[in-house]
């Protein structure tokens, strides 16, 4: 086998393994799923219920407290909020996101929302198995 085969070969199963590690350490999809975080703030843990193009949050005593639409590109996550006791509606927040195991953390790149950039900014989110709440639906 010449040698310049060998080498493409070689760049190609590395290419495979690369790419198959990153599918790994980040989820294939957010849809229907959820992540709890502890909100010192709210001195709470909430829960992100995300569907598939929108989002709600939820208290640990199942209050919804806003409703977001959902969009996420590459590794950034926007929200654009339309309902909800602490919605900054007509404001989308954009948020780099990094996976690690179960764990993903949010952070500002950009939002005029100073609530939520100051609630969510460098927090770490667990994935949870947490059911929906009733009331969202």
């Amino acid at each position: 086998m010449k040698k310049g085969t060998i080498v493409v070969m070689l760049l190609a199963l590395f290419g495979f393994f690369s790419t198959r590690a990153l599918a790994q350490a980040e989820p294939s999809s957010m849809k229907n799923t959820n992540w709890k975080a502890f909100i010192e703030q709210l001195n709470d843990s909430i829960t992100l219920h995300i569907g598939t193009d929108s989002s709600y949050v939820s208290t640990s005593n199942g209050d919804v407290v806003v409703r977001s639409v959902f969009k996420m590109s590459g590794d950034t996550l926007m929200l654009s909020d339309y309902d909800g006791q602490y919605a900054c509606t007509g404001m989308t927040g954009k948020y780099k996101t990094t996976f690690s195991e179960d764990v993903m953390t949010t952070v500002l790149i950009e939002d005029p929302c100073e609530g939520r950039a100051g609630s969510i900014n460098n927090l770490k989110w667990r994935k949870s198995t947490a059911p929906p709440v009733a009331a969202a639906q």
